[in-house]
């Protein structure tokens, strides 16, 4: 939402829809739709999406993502496909 409200301040419209949402340590685009437009985001958000990670085998963190301190670090190389 965050999006929104400052495209809606420096665009001047009141009417802005976006296509979703990012998780806070994530990159990515996010569609954002203007006007009219925001008619056509049901067809924008229906449409295919790819998500790429990096996985660390071993690490343990305090939040269990990256943004969290390592807890404990463990030998992984024993993990086969």
């Amino acid at each position: 939402m965050d999006v929104v409200r400052r495209v809606k301040h420096y665009s001047g419209r009141k009417k802005v829809g976006h296509g979703g949402t990012l998780d806070p340590i994530a990159t990515g685009v996010i569609p954002v739709c203007l006007g009219q437009a925001t008619r056509m985001m049901e067809y924008l958000v229906d449409g295919g999406k790819e998500y790429r990670g990096v996985v660390e085998l071993g690490v343990h963190t305090d939040t269990y993502d990256s943004a969290g301190q390592v807890v404990t670090t463990a030998d992984a190389s024993g993990v086969t496909a």
